[in-house]
């Protein structure tokens, strides 16, 4: 066994007091539960009121609501009233909060972020350290800490079959109840949540001390195996999770996918096969693939950093690397995250441009890689895209929810800001303010396409890279990580191999904090396309739920996950020499 028999009788015990589910409340707000040392249960009154709260904010600052209500086929506000009967009932402030966070669901927006911050238990998740993949529609084990893999033998690439009796589709059946990503490939990757279970998936909660994992091998060899949970409190995990940057001058305009920060704390083991969201280095750099395809890595020199305005002292890390394929020189740079963390995303620019343009002349073509991306800053996505673009290519433009918060924001708190510095575009956000009030003085749910992140409808760039590109996505990458392939395909400056991306597809914000459980509610604020000289936009041309699809469509398999990635790499590699030709 993993741990000591008392760890798990005490283990045993805290999972009891959630599934004998506290008594709900009877006739009085007064009747409370109450776990020893934590918080009182909310009561029924309270529930009410932060579900009216709830589905005010959404009908209030919900960008996609009507654009929701169409293309699913549901009416928001019936889903809420239906969710809300359920939640006044509910036995524990845990279930309260799989209702909210149902609500979320149903939407399938992977920008719909709703931060329980803690409840009358104060557990936050139930853990055992496996991160799973979806591929083949299998659940493969994807990364999983070393202890476990000596006492187990439990393995990368091993696929689980079984957990408590449940196949991994039966899991993802009740997963999904209380996790809604924008896109069908993007949704099979919640499956990580078999093995770290948010304590408001209540219908998850174990109900024993261990879970009876069954696997197989790539042998074929099936194998059973007791592995122990464990808990985790609130707050007690952010040293694990990815690090968000302070460093951003809008709020408002965030574009990130914040399921990374849980998927990423899942395992803390640092060598894997698949490495976490926004990693430096590339998901299928494996020992295999490095043995076979020789990546030499690369990185630009004083010289050239100097030559981009870099001091001496700012290397920010940035994957670089030339190999040879079929007699073709190639470059692969990894653009890892939109919100980095050690340094500000101008260094990241200079140092890219320093890059791209010392190694331009050796090289045929240049493999982008923008995997396994979970977003973040406008400015550095839009910044990134004029290294390749040329004049009067489209920009990015969004219909804003058209509100007094929108309206506040550019028509006073930008300007405000920008007043003495840059006082032609505090003008230029002002005017954008004023096309967010006529959509609001007109009763509109959305105003007209805005380029509220960029200022402009068009690239602002002149293209640094000359050559041939091929851009590598997939769906992992979302947000910011949908709006430069967005704008690689509008204007034709590469093709796109891979995956559909995940089909973040506006703004995210906090809208508001339920007033009695203290739950935090961000939601999409806007949609947002490329701009279209016609004006003429429809929903297919949105990314919210659509994504960016490639040019050339490739599946992972679970034989090739196993062998390293070294098909994959192929198969990409194949691409970029005809993109030459």
């Amino acid at each position: 066994m993993l741990h000591s028999s008392r760890l798990l009788a005490t283990l045993f015990l805290v999972i009891l007091s959630f599934t004998s589910c506290q008594n709900s409340e009877n006739s009085s707000d007064a009747n409370q539960t109450k776990i020893a040392g934590n918080l009182r249960a909310l009561s029924q009154s309270e529930r009410a009121q932060d579900f009216d709260q709830l589905l005010a904010l959404f009908k209030t600052y919900y960008g996609p609501y009507d654009y929701k209500e169409r293309i699913l086929k549901i009416n928001i506000e019936n889903e809420a009233n239906r969710l809300k009967a359920l939640a006044i009932s509910a036995k524990t402030d845990e279930e309260f909060a799989g209702y909210v966070m149902q609500l979320g669901a149903i939407l399938k927006d992977g920008h719909v972020q709703i931060e329980i911050k803690n409840t009358s238990s104060g557990t936050s998740h139930f853990r055992i350290p496996i991160l799973l993949t979806p591929i083949e529609d299998k659940a493969i084990v994807a990364n999983i800490d070393p202890s476990l893999i000596a006492e187990t033998n439990i393995m990368i690439g091993d696929e689980i079959i079984e957990v408590d009796g449940k196949t991994p589709a039966e899991y993802m059946t009740l997963i999904t109840k209380y996790s809604g990503w924008a896109t069908r490939v993007s949704q099979k990757h919640a499956i990580y949540n078999l093995f770290i279970r948010p304590s408001y998936m209540t219908e998850l909660i174990p109900t024993k001390p261990t879970a009876k994992v069954r696997f197989k091998k790539a042998d074929n060899s099936i194998h059973v195996q007791e592995i122990a949970w464990t808990l985790s409190k609130y707050n007690a995990d952010l040293d694990k999770m990815i690090n968000i940057s302070t460093e951003v001058a809008h709020p408002f305009l965030n574009l990130e996918f914040d399921r990374a920060k849980e998927m990423n704390s899942v395992t803390t083991s640092p060598d894997s096969d698949v490495r976490k969201m926004g990693d430096v280095n590339p998901f299928f750099l494996t020992e295999k693939a490095q043995e076979k395809y020789n990546f030499t890595k690369v990185y630009p020199s004083d010289e050239s950093r100097k030559k981009a305005g870099l001091a001496e002292n700012e290397k920010p890390p940035i994957f670089a690397a030339k190999y040879k394929h079929q007699d073709k020189n190639i470059l692969l740079v990894r653009i890892a995250t939109y919100s980095p963390a050690d340094f500000k995303y101008p260094t990241y620019l200079k140092a890219y441009t320093a890059l791209l343009k010392e190694f331009q002349d050796s090289v045929d073509v240049l493999v982008l890689d923008q995997t396994h991306n979970p977003g973040g800053r406008i400015s550095y996505c839009s910044g990134l895209y004029d290294l390749f673009a040329k004049k009067m290519d489209s920009s990015v433009v969004q219909q804003c929810n058209a509100d007094r918060k929108w309206i506040n924001n550019y028509k006073i708190d930008l300007p405000s800001q920008m007043a003495k510095s840059t006082p032609w575009t505090a003008r230029l956000a002002q005017s954008m303010g004023l096309l967010i009030e006529k959509a609001y003085d007109n009763g509109s749910r959305l105003s007209e396409p805005l380029p509220v992140f960029t200022g402009s409808t068009y690239s602002l760039g002149e293209s640094v890279w000359q050559k041939p590109t091929l851009v590598l996505i997939d769906e992992l990458a979302g947000s910011c990580a949908d709006i430069f392939p967005m704008l690689i395909k509008e204007n034709k400056r590469a093709k796109l191999f891979g995956q559909t991306t995940m089909g973040l597809g506006g703004n995210v914000e906090e809208v508001g904090i339920l007033n009695n459980s203290n739950i935090g509610i961000k939601m999409t604020r806007g949609l947002f396309s490329a701009y279209k000289e016609n004006g003429n936009y429809t929903d297919a041309d949105l990314i919210e739920n659509n994504g960016v699809t490639p040019d050339i469509e490739y599946s992972h398999t679970v034989s090739d996950f196993r062998n390293g990635y070294i098909s994959y790499i192929e198969a990409f590699s194949n691409e970029a020499v005809l993109v030459v030709k």
